[in-house]
């Protein structure tokens, strides 16, 4: 769960925000657990744009809008009240635990009018969104690299057909 707190600096959209993440357990070594990690955040982003007169029947362009935003995210789990080792191991809620990181990123969207449902929509043609993740303590929150790159790309080249891509890659986990 969290809380924001946006508001606008100048250009910039700064979103602080407080987080709780709550987790309950029927069965571990213990018994019944209930776990709490609290944590606070910022976001910080602001867009620059730019419109071009284009137009391409075979892209489906109409008009071209190329707008990128340079985004900050900032997140510290600061305490967890039941250690991960106390519970049974099933996935990923279970390892939750104190958490740091450092996200820079740039997301570039490119959108154009296209006709959807027989009248004009503005469309992503194309939205990439790339950042580098920086870990203060790798070995406890990045499986011991302090750095990952994540990439999320989607293309639409036409209304219907939809090109998807996810990845993390992280550094080799030297310069610690």
């Amino acid at each position: 769960n969290e809380i924001e707190f946006p508001f606008l600096a100048g250009p910039v959209k700064v979103d602080p925000l407080a987080r709780l993440r709550l987790s309950g357990f029927s069965r571990g070594p213990d018994g019944a657990r209930f776990r709490a990690i609290p944590g606070i955040g910022l976001r910080a982003s602001t867009n620059f744009h730019r419109t071009y007169d284009v137009a391409s029947g075979p892209l489906d362009l109409r008009g071209l809008r190329h707008i990128i935003t340079p985004e900050l995210d900032y997140r510290f789990d600061f305490a967890n009240n039941v250690d991960p080792g106390e519970l049974y191991p099933v996935d990923a809620v279970e390892a939750a635990d104190e958490y740091h990181r450092l996200a820079v990123g740039l997301r570039n969207r490119l959108q154009t009018i296209r006709k959807v449902g027989g009248k004009d929509a503005l469309v992503d043609v194309l939205d990439a969104d790339i950042d580098a993740r920086f870990f203060p303590d790798p070995d406890r929150d990045n499986f011991g690299s302090r750095t990952t790159i994540h990439e999320e790309i989607t293309i639409h080249p036409r209304t219907w057909w939809r090109i998807y891509s996810r990845g993390d890659f992280q550094g080799s986990g030297e310069g610690r």
